[in-house]
C-alpha cells in the first residue's frame, strides 16, 4: 500500500490564498474524527479526484507548532470541560510553509459555531505576549485578570496536510504525529490521524463517507484532551471515552 504522503501526490493543487477565497470559513462547523492510517488511506484514495491540497513550492504537508495561554485559573480549560455556551482558546501559531507566526483567538459560540481570529504575532510564539497582542485578545473575548493574565500552559506539535472541497466550499485538515506537552513538562500522543471537516452549512461529503465507515465525531481539542490526559487532577469527562482510545501514556520531555 502506498503512503498515505503518496496519496496526496496525485491530489490537484491549490495555493493557501486560491483556499482563503473559496473556503475561508472564520465562522463554521468543526467535526473531528480520529482514524487509523489505513482507513484515512482509504478516504484519501476515495476522494482523490474530488479535493484539491494546499501546496506551497513542492511542499504538501506541514509541521505546525503551537503554544495555548490560559489563566492560572485556566479558565479557557474550565470553559470547555463545563461544556460553557460561549467559550475560547488563546494560542499562537507557527506555520513551517511560510515562516510566519499569527495569533489566533477561537471562540465558540451558543450554537455550536467557531469564530476564529488572527493577526501577526508581535510577542514570542512561546510567550510572552507583547501589548499589541493584549489588546488584539481584549477586544476579541474577556479573559478573566485581563489578558496580561495568561501564560503559555500547553503545546502542540504536528504535521497538517490541508484540503479544499471546490464545490462545496468545505476544508478538510489531515493531522498526523499530534502530540501535546505541558510547558516544560511531560507529552502525550495522539494515535491515528485526526481529521478534522470544517464547514459553513450541512456535513461534508467527506464528513457523510466516514460516517458509512462506522465513524462518528469525537469530542477532540488538542489543547483540552492533551491537559486532561497529562493532568490527572484536572475534569476530563468531555474527553475520556477520546483519551481512552486515542491517547498514548506520558513519557518525559526529550
Amino acid at each position: 500500500m502506498s503512503s498515505l504522503a503518496d496519496v496526496f501526490e496525485r491530489y490537484g493543487t491549490i495555493t493557501v490564498e486560491e483556499m482563503d477565497a473559496i473556503a475561508q470559513l472564520r465562522t463554521r462547523t468543526d467535526r473531528k474524527y480520529v482514524v487509523t492510517p489505513e482507513l484515512c488511506h482509504q478516504l484519501a484514495v476515495a476522494f482523490a479526484d474530488r479535493l484539491d491540497v494546499v501546496s506551497v513550492g513542492d511542499e504538501r504537508q506541514f509541521a505546525y507548532e503551537s503554544t495555548y495561554f490560559d489563566t492560572p485559573s485556566l479558565q479557557s480549560f474550565h470553559g470547555a470541560a463545563r461544556r460553557r455556551r460561549r467559550r475560547y482558546k488563546v494560542r499562537t501559531r507557527r506555520y513551517s510553509g511560510s515562516g510566519d507566526s499569527m495569533l489566533e483567538v477561537k471562540i465558540r459560540t451558543g450554537r455550536e459555531e467557531t469564530d476564529k481570529r488572527r493577526v501577526p504575532l508581535h510577542g514570542a510564539h512561546d510567550g510572552p505576549l507583547a501589548t499589541p497582542d493584549h489588546a488584539f485578545i481584549a477586544s476579541v473575548v474577556e479573559v478573566d485578570g485581563g489578558p496580561e493574565a495568561l501564560r503559555p500552559t500547553a503545546e502542540t506539535a504536528y504535521r497538517r496536510t490541508s484540503a479544499v472541497d471546490r464545490s462545496s466550499r468545505a476544508r478538510i485538515t489531515f493531522d498526523e504525529t499530534v502530540s501535546c506537552q505541558l510547558v516544560g513538562g511531560p507529552r502525550v500522543h495522539f494515535a491515528g490521524v485526526v481529521v478534522e471537516t470544517k464547514t459553513a452549512g450541512p456535513a461534508s461529503a467527506v464528513d457523510r463517507w466516514l460516517w458509512r465507515e462506522g465513524n462518528r465525531p469525537v469530542p477532540l481539542s488538542k489543547y483540552c484532551t492533551g491537559l486532561a490526559a497529562l493532568s490527572p487532577e484536572l475534569p476530563r469527562h468531555p474527553w475520556h471515552r477520546t483519551i481512552a482510545r486515542h491517547v498514548s501514556a506520558t513519557e518525559p520531555a526529550s
